[in-house]
């Protein structure tokens, strides 16, 4: 039970349930977002990855932005963000998704930077997103595709190598990685 992927789910029911007048969907995001803002879910006055697992993940951007679940400036939010940008953010510019990641050696991840630069522009920190801009820019090949992550800075090399020769390079084009930066 990831954090944000009950954020997905609760942003869902809450925009599906309005749209449609549907007030059992709006009651239900409502529950989910008590049990993500409740203890289950919090640590230390921040956002965990799901349950039981204390890291912070670059994916609970998204509580505030695109899901608006939670406004930029909630005390949780900012403790996540502090975490995020302590534990997470590759002084170049790169998000990964949290501390110990593994998949394709635990990369940054394009659509981390952008939403971490979207989550800048809505705090007002117009440096902070240009940053994330610019790093995301660097990131294309010659043809403009946007992969899914970015290897200048791995966790991991041999999970890389792993990965490498199980699937190939990361997916590329990927369209999230393009809608993010769009946005």
């Amino acid at each position: 039970m990831h954090t944000s992927s009950l954020a997905a789910v609760a942003a869902g029911l809450r925009d599906i349930g309005a749209l449609l007048q549907d007030e059992a969907a709006q009651r239900y995001a409502v529950q989910l977002l008590q049990r993500i803002t409740g203890p289950e879910h919090v640590l230390g006055g921040a956002f965990i990855r799901f349950p039981g697992d204390t890291r912070v993940d670059g994916s609970l951007l998204w509580l505030a932005v695109p899901f608006k679940l939670v406004a930029v400036d909630n005390p949780l939010f900012q403790n996540t963000l502090s975490r995020i940008r302590d534990e997470l953010l590759v002084p170049d510019g790169g998000v990964r998704r949290y501390l110990g990641d593994t998949f394709y050696g635990g990369s940054e991840w394009i659509l981390l930077a952008a939403t971490y630069g979207w989550v800048a522009v809505a705090s007002g920190d117009h440096a902070t997103a240009g940053r994330m801009l610019d790093w995301i820019e660097a990131a294309p090949t010659p043809e403009g595709l946007l992969p899914e992550q970015v290897q200048n800075h791995v966790q991991s090399p041999y999970m890389l190598e792993f990965w490498w020769q199980r699937w190939g390079a990361t997916a590329m084009p990927l369209l999230w990685s393009h809608a993010t930066y769009c946005c």
